[in-house]
């Protein structure tokens, strides 16, 4: 009855043996046929059985809806980085302006017409550079935000340090520029001398060049964010 039962037991390791044996050849030859498609070789092998012509096997059409999943929130992080990257672009190139171009010409004019034209400069600033710059600044953030989401750690510390550097550049605005702004504008409008005009501007004039790095320092970072 021993040995009965030992042909029994090992006639049952070897039927086991044989069907994985069978399902691991079946599982390779699915994995070969998804990469390169039945009866398909040479120059039409394709990536995950996407082929440039020839036939391409029925289950293999389609990416698995992980890597889809994947390669759709990458393009979105992508996208939202080339957003940040034009809109905050336009408030990089406005900012260096004002540095390199702006600030030595007011030198050159008299208080009233340094209130007149700056007062009339900042309404059209106000006015207007918010849109580019808010667009900017939430493009940034959701870069940031999905590329951790997906565990992009690269693109993510990227994106987060030119967050950063355009807060920041928003404090520096809120607090210092956009007060001096109001001032010089109301002065304007009322089309009268602003005592003090001169040395608003000049303390207008003393964070430019910090705004302007600010600002560079984040397109660095996105790009950097784009080429990973």
């Amino acid at each position: 009855m021993s040995a009965i039962g030992t042909e029994t037991k090992v006639g049952l390791i070897d039927t086991e043996r044989r069907e994985v044996d069978r399902r691991s050849t079946r599982t390779r030859r699915s994995d070969a046929e998804c990469t390169r498609g039945p009866g398909v070789s040479g120059p039409q092998l394709g990536f995950r059985g996407v082929l440039s012509h020839g036939p391409i096997h029925n289950s293999c059409q389609y990416l698995s809806t992980e890597g889809s999943y994947e390669m759709g929130l990458d393009l979105i992080i992508r996208a939202a980085a080339l957003i940040a990257v034009l809109g905050n672009a336009v408030v990089y190139g406005t900012d260096v302006f004002c540095a390199i171009v702006l600030r030595p010409a007011l030198v050159l004019v008299d208080d009233r017409a340094l209130v007149a034209v700056t007062g009339n400069v900042h309404r059209y600033g106000d006015r207007r550079m918010p849109v580019p710059g808010v667009l900017g600044v939430l493009a940034t953030a959701t870069s940031a935000v999905l590329a951790t989401v997906a565990a992009h750690w690269a693109q993510a510390i990227a994106a987060g340090a030119a967050l950063v550097l355009l807060l920041v550049w928003l404090a520096l605005y809120t607090r210092v520029s956009a007060p001096i702004n109001r001032q010089l504008t109301a002065a304007a409008d009322a089309g009268k001398a602003l005592p003090n005009g001169r040395a608003l501007q000049a303390k207008w004039d003393s964070i430019i060049g910090a705004r302007a790095m600010l600002q560079g320092l984040a397109l660095a970072a996105l790009c950097v964010a784009l080429m990973i």
